[in-house]
């Protein structure tokens, strides 16, 4: 019995026509694929690309309405971190929002430094304010002033603790008169050795006045030396008087200035 032998006689030349053929066309398929979808892809990664930068382009213009009120200018941390936190959250952009959360873990350092003694002041202070008005007499002249004062410190904290965001060009606090008496006002209390009064005044003509003179500065001043300038008769006055004096009279009255600087209040 013979074996059979496979068939390899060679394809005739039509078949193989049709397979080169079939092949040209799977690697045609395959080239257009890869093109299209290259170029899509090519495509949409620029398109992205140019959308992201034009937004961002588009954002950084809408800060320059508010960098210069909210954040230059803006010597309250708790704003600042308010302006940085909504940012952080709603910026479109990427790239800038990764920028506004680092901002945010910056300021917000800034902040818990800063409010620390603000929250520890307002405990005091209206303790305070619930024991005098517990012995309050409406007769008493003195405890009237005091009350006053103590109910000007606890807005004023209150101010600080939940802070109002400041909206930019044409809202910022213009009251030169109101910023003008607050100033003297500060002035009195600080030559007379008051501390706690003379923080008050000075805040309140930044409040009246954003950027008055240098109330401000005057003001953080005597809040990081209060706890040594509470007792009238300590020596840092003379220190006070003098920087005061030296480093904080932009626009200072020539006659505060002579007082403080000759330690002759």
């Amino acid at each position: 019995m013979e074996t059979e032998l496979p068939n390899t006689e060679p394809l005739d030349i039509e078949q193989e026509k049709l397979v080169l053929e079939k092949y040209k066309t799977k690697i045609e398929l395959y080239k257009w694929l890869i093109g299209s979808v290259g170029l899509v892809l090519l495509t949409t990664i620029i398109d992205y690309g140019f959308r992201d930068r034009a937004a961002g382009l588009q954002e950084i213009q809408q800060y320059d309405k508010y960098i210069t009120d909210l954040i230059v200018l803006n010597k309250e941390p708790g704003q600042k971190r308010m302006l940085a936190q909504f940012f952080s959250n709603v910026t479109p952009s990427e790239k800038l929002k990764k920028g506004w959360c680092k901002y945010y873990i910056e300021v917000d350092k800034e902040y818990q430094k800063f409010i620390a003694p603000v929250l520890k002041n307002d405990s005091v202070i209206k303790k305070e304010y619930n024991n005098l008005l517990t012995h309050f007499d409406s007769t008493n002249t003195g405890q009237k002033e005091k009350l006053e004062v103590l109910k000007t410190q606890i807005e004023e904290n209150k101010r600080l603790i939940n802070p109002d965001i400041i909206l930019p060009s044409g809202t910022i606090a213009k009251d030169y008169n109101s910023a003008i008496q607050w100033e003297k006002r500060g002035f009195s209390y600080l030559l007379n050795k008051d501390v706690d009064n003379a923080i008050v005044a000075f805040q309140n003509s930044e409040n009246a006045y954003t950027s008055f003179h240098q109330v401000y500065e005057i003001a953080n001043y005597l809040k990081k030396n209060r706890a040594v300038l509470k007792d009238g008769n300590s020596e840092s006055w003379k220190k006070t008087f003098d920087e005061i004096g030296k480093d904080y009279n932009w626009k200072m009255p020539d006659e505060i200035r002579n007082k403080l600087l000759n330690n002759k209040p």
